[in-house]
């Protein structure tokens, strides 16, 4: 087999990731190329993690941007970050900040993180939404003396509010 990093040698050394006694992924790799590698590079988690954060599209100005940003306690750069998903140090946080929030603004509505919401929660939020609109649309048709449609909605107002207990 041949090194699957740079396909010219002859692979020597191969890791087998065994997750509850399922075979992951075989990697071929020769000595040069295993030695280069970080063995946290071969978890499970970890391999899935940077093709995630290949699925930002992070805007053009942004990547131009980035190629003098550096941590100054680890020396990791926003390339490096942005290539293998990992950042080297808790400072990192610090020194990519709005890269980071730049990352998640693409896939996400707001950058604070408010909890899932049950769904019956949301129907009720929803219920008492329409609930709200069709009594504006009850004295709209009050105020427009306009009795007969104010009738239909009232008894749909009704039904509605029954939904509610």
């Amino acid at each position: 087999m041949k090194c699957e990093l740079c396909n010219n040698t002859a692979s020597v050394v191969f890791f087998v990731l065994d997750k509850e006694e399922k075979i992951e992924k075989k990697f071929y790799l020769c000595e040069v190329c295993a030695s280069k590698v970080p063995v946290s590079c071969f978890v499970v988690n970890q391999i899935q993690q940077p093709s995630r954060l290949k699925q930002f599209s992070i805007p053009k100005q942004t990547e131009e941007n980035i190629s003098g940003i550096f941590c100054s306690y680890c020396l990791t750069s926003a390339k490096d970050f942005l290539e293998n998903g990992l950042l080297g140090c808790s400072r990192c946080y610090d020194s990519f900040s709005e890269l980071i929030q730049d990352c998640i603004s693409v896939k996400q509505l707001k950058l604070t993180h408010r909890g899932k919401m049950p769904i019956r929660l949301f129907q009720r939020k929803k219920l008492k939404k329409d609930i709200d609109q069709m009594r504006q649309i009850y004295q709209k048709c009050l105020e427009k003396e306009n009795y007969e449609e104010a009738y239909g909605v009232g008894r749909r107002l009704k039904r509605l509010e029954s939904y509610l207990r």
